[in-house]
């Protein structure tokens, strides 16, 4: 009977200790994550420049178009939420240009812009589009299927700069 006895207190023991370094563990992991999100937070907000043509830029200007879309790659790809985007119109004139300034408040991602637009209200995203199949032949212009494809896009939110010396226009 002592041998079972010694068995049952070993399990026991053995449960106890496997319990306490779950619990550590577990600590450990949440304790890195609440750093890492911490970190983030410290880190200072990026300024990413983009290049908007008409009509697509005076959309924005008149707070109709709060979501631009771009191909999940190379800058787009380093966006994150609280950082600032200067969006300048594409004009022929190289001697001025407008720019606007906005903080992004949200990325969305999606597998190609046709997912995009049916989940994101059209209006919002393109301005004056009727149709999800028109938005899709608008995007085709800038961005391949195939990029697409093998990058995905992103669907970032933004609001402009209430600011309005920021929202002029810039010469260069």
């Amino acid at each position: 009977m002592i041998p079972a006895m010694i068995d049952y207190q070993m399990c026991v023991n053995l449960l106890f200790l496997a319990f306490v370094v779950f619990i550590v563990l577990c600590y450990h992991h949440v304790h890195e994550c609440e750093s890492k999100k911490r970190r983030r937070i410290c880190e200072k907000a990026q300024t990413h420049t983009i290049s908007v043509s008409q009509p697509w830029f005076d959309h924005i200007q008149e707070r109709t178009k709060i979501y631009e879309g771009r191909c999940n790659w190379k800058k787009a790809a380093t966006y994150r939420v609280g950082d600032t985007l200067l969006i300048r119109e594409v004009t022929l004139d190289t001697d001025s240009s407008f720019e606007l300034s906005a903080r992004i408040t949200e990325i969305h991602q999606f597998v190609n812009f046709k997912h995009a637009l049916m989940t994101l209200p059209l209006e919002q995203v393109l301005p004056g589009i009727k149709s999800e199949s028109e938005g899709i032949e608008v995007y085709k212009q800038f961005v391949s299927d195939r990029t697409q494809e093998v990058y995905g896009v992103l669907m970032i939110k933004f609001e402009l700069d209430s600011d309005d010396d920021k929202n002029t226009q810039k010469q260069k």
